[in-house]
């Protein structure tokens, strides 16, 4: 018996709806989904993965930014990690031991993070958003 796991973004759960993949979404034993997290949960999330980074202590990012950080990537753990990889990043390019909010808003333009209110943000800015 060979068994398969597959992973993807929902729009796999969009292909396998479709009617030619019947028999093989008829052959599927278990399903799960990630829903995006709540505040607090990012929050665990973020410090978890900086301490299994061996930081022992959060403070590269900063209670606000995290909250921050929660409201542009809308608690996607994917992009969650994307920003704060991109806001370590940049923190260290900038030789500061902390993140700043305005080092997330470079990070969310470099990135062209859409979220509620940033296309209004991003126009009073005079950028051009995605």
């Amino acid at each position: 018996m060979l068994q398969v796991i597959l992973a993807g973004q929902p729009e796999l759960d969009v292909k396998l709806a479709a009617p030619n993949y019947r028999q093989l979404r008829q052959r599927i034993g278990l399903r799960c989904g990630l829903r995006p997290f709540l505040a607090n949960e990012t929050a665990e999330y973020i410090a978890t993965r900086l301490a299994r980074a061996g930081m022992k202590q959060p403070f590269a990012i900063p209670p606000d930014v995290v909250a921050e950080v929660h409201r542009r990537t809308l608690g996607i753990p994917r992009v969650i990690n994307s920003v704060c990889d991109n806001l370590l990043l940049t923190a260290f390019a900038m030789e500061s031991k902390q993140a700043t909010l305005e080092m997330l808003e470079e990070v969310s333009r470099d990135m062209q993070l859409e979220w509620p209110g940033s296309r209004q943000r991003f126009e009073e800015a005079g950028i051009q958003s995605g």
